[in-house]
This record gives C-alpha cells, structure tokens and sequence, in this order.
C-alpha cells in the first residue's frame, strides 16, 4: 500500500467520523489534569500548598474582580 493510498483513506475516515478530534484531545488532557490533580494530594508539600491556595481562593477571586473592574474603567477613560 502506498503512502497516497494511505492519505486517501486517512482523509476519509477522518471526514466521515462523528466524533472530531479536537474534541477527544480536549477530554484526553482534562482527563490528564484530573490524574495529576490526583495524584498531587499523595505529595506531602504539594498537598500542603494545595491546601493554602484553596483558602486563598476567596482573596484570588477579589483580586481578579477588583482587576476587571479596574480595567473597563480605564479602557472607558481612555
């Protein structure tokens, strides 16, 4: 089998699937995120950093509201 005849029918199983292949590499790295995510509560130090970011969460969230509202006022200004 040639490499032509390998590209013709790459081309039409690839046209005709249900499923796109942007969608499954999407799910595959979410996939992947949650393993590692996982995996990150078994490590003593990550798991204690982990668990400050989480209380942080509610001074992050502040921060980025305060930051957005600080900048649509001065994209209004200028």
């Amino acid at each position: 089998m040639t490499w032509d005849e390998k590209a013709t029918i790459y081309c039409v199983n690839y046209s005709s699937t249900y499923a796109e292949e942007t969608n499954l590499l999407i799910i595959g790295v979410v996939l992947l995120w949650i393993r590692v995510f996982n995996f990150v509560r078994y490590n003593e130090a990550l798991g204690k950093f982990i668990s400050v970011v989480q209380r942080l969460i509610s001074e992050l969230s502040l921060f980025f509201a305060l930051y957005v509202v600080n900048l649509i006022l001065f994209s209004t200004v200028a």
